[in-house]
């Protein structure tokens, strides 16, 4: 039977910390559970971040010898992929290519008409469309789309079909333990797990919601420390790192999560990504004493009025009293954004102002990242009239300067559709300019002290 090919392809980090590709590992495992072969590549694993051009991503494509390839997609390597998935199919015309993840789920059907060498995409959680696809194509059949789940389109004879069957993404019961054995677990060095799907907020700024839906569906704790288990016995390190977007919605989840993470791993740590509202006193106590050394807090702005408007119903007093004692227990890395086409340059002193009190609290990282209008978000939507492009002033969360620059053909291609690669874009106004200027001023201060 044919064997499959799922691709990572990541912006890989200035360091060498390197996970598991969580959304991939799960459709490898249902696959085996079917009896189907995959080779997972992690161009994270292959490509250093010196490296990471569009030429050598082309080559990494080119490379892979499977006929049947699943990429996985997020904005900040669209470009990239889109580019070299072209010269793929130009050099290999009988490979099959089929996009999923972030990107291909905000921009559905649209990705086929402007892009005809992708055959498919799956949007939304992929793992039981992905294996229904699959199981057409590695028996040399046209699928028929009659028995496709709905988020499934293809493009055949300058036409695309979709899925007419529908489908909701999985109950909790149907996201799978995942099954290591499918990749080197000995290759990486941060350990992560994702608990739930979903999130019921909705951030402008943010696409989880529109990926996967605002309900949350939470993982029963049993399958979760299965997992742990797993990870754990594998001896690669002594902490796990909960990649829920919201750890701490459900309180009695979390107890229940921290004591038996006490019981069963007394000698190992965990961190997660919490919401700045949840973060009680009491809340982290309970988590220090079961082994939480530390927290991801979106904190966004250090303005009340924008505070509130994002949906944190707390003020700069609070932030600055809740910061305060959580770093006192345990490591915050505390996240801002600047470059909201709302904000003004006061809001924006204001964000400064705040980072300036917390900066010196103990065991606190402190990261101010630029908008960048992801696509699929209600910011992009508001947006998208009055965007510019500047290869010199792309987000840093988009795409890090440590990076190698986009070449010319990325460019032309990010310019040439907005709305594609809005993530690449900044608000076209001479605020932002006086904004870029106060940020960039600001650092410079911090790097003087």
């Amino acid at each position: 039977m044919e064997r499959i090919a799922l691709v990572n392809i990541c912006f890989p980090k200035e360091i060498d910390i390197l996970s598991p590709p969580q959304g991939l590992l799960s459709i490898a495992t249902v696959l085996k559970e079917n009896s189907i072969e995959s080779r997972i590549y992690d161009s994270a694993l292959d490509i250093n971040y010196k490296d990471f051009t569009l030429q050598n991503i082309t080559d990494y494509l080119i490379g892979i010898e499977e006929n049947v390839i699943g990429i996985s997609t997020w904005d900040s390597v669209f470009p990239k992929i889109i580019l070299a998935s072209q010269t793929l199919k130009e050099k290999f015309p009988h490979k099959i290519i089929i996009l999923g993840g972030p990107t291909v789920s905000n921009l559905k059907d649209g990705i086929l008409k402007q892009f005809p060498w992708i055959d498919y995409c799956i949007s939304g959680e992929g793992e039981n469309s992905f294996l229904k696809l699959v199981k057409f194509l590695i028996n040399n059949q046209t699928p028929d789309f009659s028995k496709l789940p709905c988020n499934v389109s293809g493009n055949f004879d300058k036409k695309i079909y979709f899925g007419s069957s529908l489908t909701e993404n999985g109950n909790t019961l149907s996201i799978p333990i995942l099954d290591y054995s499918t990749i080197e677990i000995s290759k990486y060095n941060r350990l992560e797990i994702s608990s739930s799907r979903g999130c019921p907020f909705n951030c402008e700024f943010c696409s989880v919601n529109s990926t996967l839906d605002k309900k949350l569906r939470f993982r029963p704790l049993e399958h979760i420390f299965k997992e742990i288990d797993t990870l754990f016995l594998e001896g690669i390190s002594t902490c796990i790192n909960i990649v829920d977007d919201n750890f701490g919605l459900n309180k009695e989840r979390l107890k229940e999560f921290c004591k038996l993470f006490k019981i069963k791993y007394p000698n190992f740590n965990w961190t997660c990504y919490f919401r700045l509202d949840d973060l009680e006193s009491n809340i982290v106590d309970m988590m220090v004493d079961s082994g939480c050394i530390g927290a991801f807090i979106g904190i966004e702005t250090g303005n009340n009025e924008k505070l509130k408007s994002l949906g944190k119903y707390v003020a700069f007093d609070e932030v600055v009293s809740k910061l305060k004692y959580a770093t006192s227990k345990m490591d915050i890395t505390a996240s801002f954004i600047w470059g909201f086409p709302d904000e003004s340059e006061n809001q924006l002193i204001d964000t400064f102002s705040l980072i300036n009190n917390i900066a010196e609290f103990e065991n606190i990282i402190i990261d101010l990242y630029q908008l960048s209008p992801l696509t699929g978000t209600n910011l992009q939507k508001r947006m998208l009239s009055h965007l510019t492009f500047d290869r010199n002033a792309i987000s840093g969360f988009v795409y890090p300067r440590y990076l190698p620059s986009i070449d010319n053909i990325e460019e032309n291609l990010i310019k040439e559709i907005p709305e594609f690669f809005s993530a690449f874009y900044h608000e076209d106004s001479s605020l932002f300019g006086n904004k870029y200027y106060m940020v960039k001023k600001f650092f410079q201060e911090i790097n003087q002290t």
